[in-house]
């Protein structure tokens, strides 16, 4: 028996799904189906509206969830699924500035930087330019990101209020305008953009060109946000922009799992989005995921939070699940119990006594996830799971879909080679040419795998698949071939295989080497982890479900963090942990070691968390 979305709808979950008006706000905690209630809504908007040619804007966050958005509406509407538009923030804005960005000077080819030492190795270049070599030392990624972090406050005058009225850098004696000025003009010579700036560039696309704004409302009639507590100020204010008067919001959020203070996400940016539905909100008061005991121990941890949310009320027929918390004499015995407790639950399932009667006893190993606070507590974790033989999957970038790096190689060798400006690709070519070879040339890299003579094959490949015509279509029919005969025959089959979806999903007319790249991407970004045990931080647990959850080294100085000492901060910490524990449906771990060993080789005596101290739940 699954239990995780209700046999039919709750009154709640209906107003929630049938809400009129310009702009509303569903509150909604952990487990209590607002994925359903979103879904659910598309559904009936699209059906009420049959055959008109309006579009809805589903914003979620991680498109992971727009794709399953999209799935699930479509097996209830697949005539009428072209009308929904479901993506991440950033990625609705990335696609509307490749269409339309070219008057405020974005390319339909710009280069994303995705990740932070591409944008460090711009801003590193500039301050080379003007002779501060000493301040960057040999650690730039610790130098320069504090400057970052000041440049973008100052690209969104809404956080770091100290550095608005700030003019000067005091490390450098840099007006801070001149450092913003020079890091915009290196992203748009390298024809380069940032996450920030898709959001600063469309806002000030919208503004600048009235015909964008007006083809928006035009084209679409309903925004709908899941997981508006993760909303900025500058997303929420560009939805808010885009949306005026015409286009309707619907929002969804919950302040007890706003987790992402650090990146600028409150509760307080869903609230603005929505100001009249936030005077009025709607609420969804019932968790269908997490057994009885399970949800009480959540809760009591928050009960030290005075917020906008509601306790979730507990279904009659909720099972009343197991709680544990374990203290363990050190980290490596810590990771040896939680090892033997996922053996346990994969040999015998889940014990009856925690369970209604007639559900479904048995676990896989895709139903048990481990989480930490942090990804290096979940180390020793590793290593005992790799020793008893026990699947597993850490939660990491490109590396679990493509695990050989001569299938990573082949792929950013075609970015780089079609757009040479893309100059992430090229730095992650050599960092692979390195790792796998001891390569260290750094001039281009399609010349750099040229001269590697143990990877001509690869090379070869690359130049077939640069090829104008239909040379794409002939390289990727060889690369399984290639691959098996070279040992990385599972990346190869995955790329093929991505092939394969890309052209059921275009015409002939329409292929190229630039739409597989980004439908590659999309992929990547999409495709479920390999069978196993999921390792998570807290942050990557967001979002998921699983029948068994062990939260590992749950200690104070780690939950909350030590760098934590606000109030405010405190406050997101005791949300992480009620966050982790909510993943649990019937089975909850909670343990920590009682000394570790720092790098240095010395023993510290470690204490509980003070949550589950406050909480009750320990003495």
């Amino acid at each position: 028996m699954n239990r995780s979305a209700p046999q039919s709808l709750t009154p709640d979950q209906e107003c929630a799904i049938s809400a009129q008006g310009h702009e509303v706000l569903v509150i909604a905690p952990a487990g209590s189906g607002k994925t359903e209630v979103l879904i659910q809504r598309v559904i009936r908007l699209l059906k009420q509206s049959a055959g008109e040619s309006f579009r809805l804007l589903a914003v979620t966050f991680t498109v992971k969830a727009a794709e399953e958005l999209r799935k699930r509406a479509g097996q209830s509407l697949a005539d009428e699924l072209w009308r929904v538009d479901a993506n991440t923030i950033h990625g609705f804005a990335h696609d509307w500035l490749r269409r339309y960005g070219r008057e405020i000077g974005v390319s339909p080819d710009v280069v994303v930087l995705s990740d932070d030492i591409d944008r460090v190795t711009v801003v590193a270049e500039y301050l080379r330019s003007v002779g501060l070599n000493e301040y960057l030392g040999e650690g730039i990624r610790t130098t320069v990101k504090p400057l970052l972090e000041v440049i973008d406050a100052y690209r969104t005058q809404t956080n770091g209020e100290q550095h608005m009225h700030q003019r000067i850098y005091p490390p450098l004696g840099i007006e801070i305008k001149e450092l913003v000025d020079a890091y915009e003009a290196a992203l748009k010579a390298r024809g380069a953009i940032d996450f920030l700036g898709m959001l600063v560039g469309l806002n000030r696309l919208i503004e600048e060109d009235k015909w964008v704004l007006e083809h928006f409302r035009t084209l679409y009639r309903d925004i709908l946000v899941d997981e508006g507590q993760d909303l900025t100020a500058v997303q929420s204010c560009l939805l808010r922009n885009l949306a005026g008067d015409r286009v309707n919001l619907f929002v969804v959020a919950d302040d007890k799992q706003s987790i992402r203070g650090y990146a600028g996400g409150a509760f307080k940016n869903a609230q603005d989005l929505v100001p009249m539905a936030a005077k009025d909100p709607l609420y969804l008061r019932h968790n269908f995921r997490s057994a009885t005991k399970i949800l009480c121990a959540a809760e009591a941890v928050l009960s030290q939070v005075n917020g906008n949310a509601i306790n979730a009320l507990i279904p009659p027929d909720t099972p009343p699940g197991r709680v544990q918390l374990v203290t363990k004499k050190s980290a490596d015995a810590e990771a040896d119990f939680i090892t033997s407790w996922a053996c346990e639950l994969l040999d015998n399932g889940l014990c009856y006594d925690t369970l209604i009667p007639g559900e479904d006893s048995s676990v896989r190993t895709e139903d048990i996830a481990i989480i930490g606070r942090t990804r290096w507590t979940l180390t020793p974790i590793v290593e005992k799971l790799a020793n008893r033989s026990i699947e597993y999957t850490i939660q990491t970038e490109a590396k679990v879909f493509l695990p050989e790096p001569e299938a990573r190689i082949f792929v950013d060798c075609l970015a780089f080679g079609r757009n040479r400006d893309d100059f992430p690709a090229a730095r992650r070519v050599f960092d692979e040419l390195h790792e796998l070879t001891g390569s260290d040339r750094s001039d281009d890299p399609l010349t750099a795998l040229d001269n590697i003579s143990s990877l001509d094959y690869l090379s070869h490949l690359v130049k077939l698949g640069l090829e104008e015509g239909s040379s794409l279509e002939v390289a990727m029919d060889k690369i399984v071939d290639y691959g098996e005969a070279h040992e990385w025959g599972d990346s190869a089959r995955s790329l093929a295989e991505v092939w394969g979806n890309y052209l059921l999903l275009t015409s002939v007319q329409d292929r190229s080497l630039k739409g597989y790249l980004w439908h590659l991407e999309k992929i990547q970004r999409t495709r479920p982890t390999d069978p196993g045990i999921r390792l998570l931080t807290i942050d990557r647990a967001k979002g998921l479900e699983f029948k068994a959850v062990a939260i590992v080294g749950t200690r104070d100085g780690m939950i909350p963090h030590y760098h934590s000492d606000t109030v405010q901060e405190i406050n997101e910490e005791r949300r992480r942990l009620y966050v982790a524990m909510t993943r649990a449906s019937r089975e909850l771990v909670i343990s920590w070691p009682m000394t570790t060993v720092d790098r240095y080789g010395r023993s510290h005596t470690q204490q509980p968390s003070r949550f589950l101290v406050e909480a009750g739940l320990v003495k």
